[in-house]
């Protein structure tokens, strides 16, 4: 099973080049300013705030797929929709009618016929 590391989130912008920012921007730079500054939790953040503007803006760059239009008439799928609806209806008063009252009339007959049958 295939894990997903979860840097992949944007189409287009491949897993690699997110990992590379992560390394080159992120990694590399935090660790080039610990090693010469100690542990400075404001410049750490400046890094990371850095990497994060570059990553936004490589985001930007990508062309947004088109926005999706709606190619059907409305009045036609309201039509639709409310056939729909009232088939629905028909449908559970159809299921009601084999699941309850099919059987009983059945019964009823079977009754019937033991009566006839007697005299």
């Amino acid at each position: 099973m295939e894990q997903d590391s979860g840097y992949g989130v944007v189409i287009g912008i491949s897993e690699a080049k997110i990992l590379e920012v992560k390394k080159t921007d992120i990694h590399e730079k935090a660790s080039q300013s610990i090693k010469s500054k100690g542990w400075l939790p404001n410049l750490f953040r400046g890094i990371v705030e850095k990497a994060k503007d570059f990553l936004q803006n490589l985001i930007r760059e990508k062309d947004m797929p088109p926005k999706p239009t709606l190619d059907i008439d409305i009045h036609e799928f309201r039509h639709m929709r409310n056939l729909m609806i009232k088939v629905q209806g028909k449908a559970v008063k159809i299921k009601n009618l084999q699941d309850k009252v099919l059987p009983q009339l059945k019964q009823q007959l079977a009754d019937t016929k033991g009566i006839f049958k007697v005299k």
